[in-house]
């Protein structure tokens, strides 16, 4: 299914005729930040902010703790 040049609606409809209509049960959640670039600003701020460092000081391992830290609060 291509993505281009689709707005919400369509995205919606595709998943309804692609799945729901197929007798699967389907989540549609439109908004989401499927590549977590907000997610990572937010944590990045944070982590700036609480201990003067950044993402790549601290390193990945340690930066998705943070993250997931930040969304278990």
């Amino acid at each position: 299914m291509k993505l281009k040049n689709l707005d919400k609606r369509d995205l919606g409809i595709k998943c309804n005729i692609k799945h729901r209509m197929k007798g699967r049960t389907t989540l549609w959640v439109p908004g989401s930040d499927h590549a977590g670039i907000a997610t990572q600003v937010v944590v990045e701020k944070m982590l700036w902010k609480q201990e003067q460092k950044t993402r790549h000081e601290i390193g990945r391992e340690k930066f998705i703790q943070k993250v997931w830290e930040w969304k278990n609060a």
